[in-house]
């Protein structure tokens, strides 16, 4: 399961934890793992909503998503605690999946200049294929200003990332 201590109030890491079947005490995995576990992108056309773990067929791993960088990707970890691996990513928030049949899995994702739509992502040759393309006709019409990321630190030397979104046209040294 997913879950928290709150050892750090609200601002506590998601943790998963196994607790086993015979009974007994839950033992969290990937303590040392510092990024948040599960959806937590908040954005303009969604917050929150996000996909539940999903076990492999053998049981050995579980699929959830993890959040770092300002999206959301989907990750797979050994439920034994010995290894984890960003299974699809990019610079997008995948809002949901699903494992689907032949080793793929179905994403629904945005990104900061398409608000959503559904991909199948192969997981063994990691070859993504567009399934739909809901805004192509409106899209095709606007001219959008792509944020860029950037990183900082802050005066107690905690790193900070930021984006700025420039006007759409914007010319270097001009007002």
């Amino acid at each position: 399961m997913l879950a928290d201590d709150l050892n750090c109030g609200f601002a506590t890491l998601t943790r998963i934890y196994l607790i086993p079947a015979e009974g007994g005490e839950a033992h969290a995995c990937y303590e040392d793992l510092d990024v948040q576990l599960g959806h937590a992108c908040v954005g303009d056309m969604r917050a929150g909503a996000g996909s539940p773990p999903v076990f492999s067929e053998d049981g050995k791993y579980v699929f959830l998503q993890l959040s770092e960088d300002g999206g959301v990707k989907v990750a797979r970890f050994a439920l034994d605690g010995s290894d984890y691996e960003i299974i699809a990513g990019g610079d997008r928030e995948i809002y949901q999946f699903a494992l689907a049949p032949e080793g793929r899995l179905i994403l629904a994702s945005a990104d900061t200049l398409h608000p959503g739509d559904l991909f199948a992502f192969d997981m063994a040759n990691g070859e993504e294929t567009r399934l739909t393309d809901c805004n192509k006709e409106l899209f095709s019409e606007l001219v959008l200003s792509e944020p860029e990321a950037f990183r900082f630190e802050a005066s107690d030397g905690w790193p900070i990332q930021g984006w700025i979104m420039k006007p759409v046209g914007f010319k270097e040294g001009s007002k």
